[in-house]
């Protein structure tokens, strides 16, 4: 087992030196809570933003964002997400011809972070912190679970496999739109100095006795918070998955019944060659 305090300390240390406005882009769980406490152990005051859609009530995510940072004194920014599904098509339109996105979930994934960019933008926040990638550092994916837990080996196995995709959560066409929109992006999960904390443990020493407990034995701030095992944004009570893939279904491939078909139909039409 590690040190106490590896965790939070390799954390600091990579979101050292940030200068001008930060916002750490949250759900209210785990991994994005720690980043707003870290951001605190340095002085910087973030803007905490999470989005929802905006025809839909408050998410458990969204409302555990919120919570977040009135504990901390911090400014919480709302995120709506259009719902309407003209609006949408254009988005998914735009991430196709831009960025060459195909998959569903990578369609999906990068919607809600178009518009927490956008929002960055309006309000001046130079610099923008996002816990994608966390989970792959845990494996707590289904097919983790079954397949890659019960050793220290398969575990590894499943980690390597994990982070050797350059573009894992989107990170890749997130750096894009930050480029794009003169922001710094910070993902302090993808980096080499936090990957290596990992390196020696086994499944159970990183997830046991509660899931996560590597980060959470360090951050005992998250304790009083009673946080849930997080689930990805486009899961649970958002409806951000179900709502982009009606929209865009209903348009492009109405007699259809999946949004993989209207997906593939718009790739065949606006993708890159």
């Amino acid at each position: 087992m590690i040190p106490l305090g590896s965790v939070r300390e390799t954390l600091i240390n990579q979101l050292k030196g940030i200068e001008g406005s930060v916002g750490v882009s949250a759900s209210g769980g785990v991994d994005s809570s720690v980043l707003v406490i870290s951001c605190l152990d340095l002085g910087y005051k973030p803007y905490v933003l999470s989005f929802k859609m905006d025809n839909r009530p408050d998410s458990y995510d969204f409302d555990s964002a919120r919570k977040l940072a009135k504990r901390f004194g911090l400014e919480f920014v709302p995120v709506l997400l259009p719902s309407s599904p003209e609006i949408i098509l254009n988005k998914v339109i735009y991430e196709i011809q831009q960025f060459a996105i195909k998959k569903k979930t990578a369609i999906e994934c990068v919607y809600p972070m178009m518009f927490v960019f956008d929002a960055c933008e309006q309000l001046g926040i130079q610099n923008l912190i996002c816990g994608h990638a966390a989970d792959g550092h845990y494996a707590l994916s289904k097919k983790a679970m079954i397949h890659y837990r019960s050793t220290k080996e398969l575990y590894q196995q499943f980690r390597q496999a994990y982070f050797k995709n350059k573009n894992v959560a989107q990170s890749e066409t997130l750096k894009q739109i930050a480029e794009q929109k003169n922001i710094n992006l910070y993902l302090p999960y993808m980096e080499q100095t936090y990957f290596e904390l990992f390196n020696d443990l086994s499944w159970f020493e990183v997830n046991t006795p509660r899931q996560k407990e590597l980060i959470r034995r360090d951050f005992p701030e998250l304790d009083v918070m009673k946080l849930k095992n997080h689930l990805n944004q486009q899961l649970g009570d958002s409806c951000i998955a179900e709502t982009i893939g009606a929209a865009v279904l209903g348009i492009v491939a109405p007699q259809a019944k999946c949004p993989v078909t209207a997906y593939n139909k718009l790739w065949k039409e606006y993708g890159k060659a």
